[in-house]
């Protein structure tokens, strides 16, 4: 059995990306990835495989921050699509959000 840096048993991952349009409800795309493949991979791929399957141009994409990254903003913008992706918080941010938290660097004396 696999294990982890910490002893735990892997378990396979896998990320489903969708795409939808949602005035209608309609599911008109969707990939199933493994867990170690990055989201940003894919989702220019899979709006120019929507657009030409259903024969209309796509106008908005949304997406979790997962999918922000400059290559695909670009894309979207070569495109003239709207990306509503928010960014991701920087590093120094996710560190003062611990601190704010309760956790406080350790220090020696």
């Amino acid at each position: 059995m696999a294990t982890n840096g910490r002893n735990r048993r892997l378990e396979p991952a896998y990320k489903q990306h969708a795409a939808v349009d949602d005035k209608r409800g309609v599911i008109l795309d969707v990939e199933v990835t493994t867990g170690e493949l990055n989201e940003g991979q894919h989702i220019v791929e899979q709006v120019d495989r929507t657009a030409e399957r259903t024969g209309t141009a796509v106008t908005t994409v949304t997406a979790d921050a997962g999918y922000a990254y400059g290559k695909v903003y670009g894309a979207m913008e070569e495109r003239n699509i709207h990306a509503v992706i928010p960014t991701r918080p920087s590093r120094s941010a996710r560190r003062s959000h611990s601190v704010a938290f309760g956790r406080t660097p350790r220090t020696t004396s």
